[in-house]
């Protein structure tokens, strides 16, 4: 139907109309934002496990060692890691790639000489690797892998068989090891692309992994500048990792400095038995143990988590979780016996509180069978 200019349809349908097409253009620029992401985070998974493919054929742990680092600084956000290739040994091959100066410092307490005689406790050495801020790119069997990262195989039409199931972690302390997000993705794809570079270097003899410079003792690095990556040498830092030595409730010290003596034994630690419904949100419980140091009765016993509370809120607590077991016995240790160096650490401010003394010894008989009745019953070896 024609209209004559008087009967033209009315302005407020134009406006209608050029409203709907704003939106129009808003919602196709949105799909097309959202569709670059999608196509830019599948590129990105696709790159990784070409590098990881990489990875694997090149097999350097055949040539390098766990503790032969290489640095890494990331190129946009200028923080430095450290590359660590595992399988040597032929167990866990895995490329590491530990986060953060904290990191770092535990990675070099695991790995320190300690004096003839004296080694780091189990217990110890499974906290400093299970906290550590880390990521990992490591080769396994089919089961060991979830369905998500299967059906991710599957997409990406790859193909393997045996042992050579790309898997990629994301390690928080107190936490299962979980899927990496997008940037976790991206610091790998740099870490495997410069693993490569250097490895081959390193096995054609061309560096090595550390040199003397005018400041001492120097690592290699590789960092991006100028639009090309570079190696360079940065001082090495040896410092190990202090454990954690939290303040107790001064009011629950002087509730429990009330009560009767006793030699108590006391042990700490974490326990790689994963609660939660999906590996995702799962977590690892720690274990705060009090045992009667003559009889060998378990007199206090928890488990706690990060469950509901962050990591470094756990820790503070643990001093006072123990001051409640005994608390609610009502005694008061005389003495206070561990065998671990984070369970010394862990109650140092609390015996000085008390005024008694904290004794590090491996050789803990009534300890050692309580801890086994418990690791038993949360279906561990003795050996744990």
């Amino acid at each position: 139907m024609w209209f004559s200019p008087a009967e033209q349809k009315p302005e407020t349908c134009r406006s209608d109309c050029y409203f709907q097409k704003d939106e129009f253009l808003t919602d196709l620029k949105v799909l097309k934002t959202k569709s670059h992401n999608f196509f830019e985070i599948h590129m990105l998974t696709a790159q990784l496990y070409d590098l990881a493919d990489e990875l694997y054929r090149l097999a350097p742990w055949q040539w390098m060692f766990e503790d032969e680092l290489i640095g890494l600084r990331h190129p946009r956000t200028k923080e430095l890691a450290q590359i660590s290739i595992m399988g040597a040994n032929g167990e866990h091959i895995s490329l590491a790639l530990y986060l953060g100066e904290e990191a770092l410092l535990r990675f070099n307490t695991m790995h320190q000489e300690l004096p003839e005689g004296e080694e780091l406790p189990q217990e110890d050495g499974m906290a400093l690797v299970l906290e550590s801020r880390q990521l990992q790119v490591s080769f396994g069997d089919r089961g060991e892998l979830s369905k998500a990262e299967l059906a991710e195989i599957k997409r990406l039409k790859r193909k393997y068989r045996g042992g050579n199931y790309p898997q990629f972690q994301s390690f928080h302390p107190g936490r299962c090891p979980r899927s990496i997000d997008d940037k976790e993705a991206e610091w790998l794809v740099h870490a495997l692309t410069q693993t490569k570079e250097v490895a081959l270097m390193l096995r054609a003899g061309l560096i090595a992994h550390k040199r003397t410079g005018k400041q001492g003792l120097e690592s290699i690095t590789r960092e991006f500048h100028d639009g090309v990556w570079r190696t360079t040498w940065v001082p090495t830092d040896s410092r190990t990792f202090d454990f954690p030595a939290p303040a107790p409730d001064t009011s629950l010290v002087a509730k429990v400095a009330q009560h009767p003596g006793l030699d108590v034994d006391c042990h700490f630690q974490i326990i790689p038995n994963p609660i939660g419904a999906s590996r995702e949100n799962s977590v690892f419980p720690y274990l705060a143990l009090s045992v009667d140091r003559n009889s060998g009765f378990i007199f206090g016993m928890e488990l706690i988590s990060v469950e509901e509370q962050p990591h470094e809120q756990m820790i503070a607590s643990v001093p006072d979780h123990f001051l409640r077991q005994w608390d609610r016995q009502q005694l008061r240790p005389t003495s206070l016996r561990v065998a671990t160096r984070g369970t010394h650490a862990m109650l140092e401010k609390t015996a000085a509180e008390l005024g008694i003394p904290l004794v590090l010894d491996a050789e803990l008989p009534a300890l050692q069978a309580a801890l086994s009745s418990v690791m038993r019953s949360l279906g561990h070896d003795d050996d744990f």
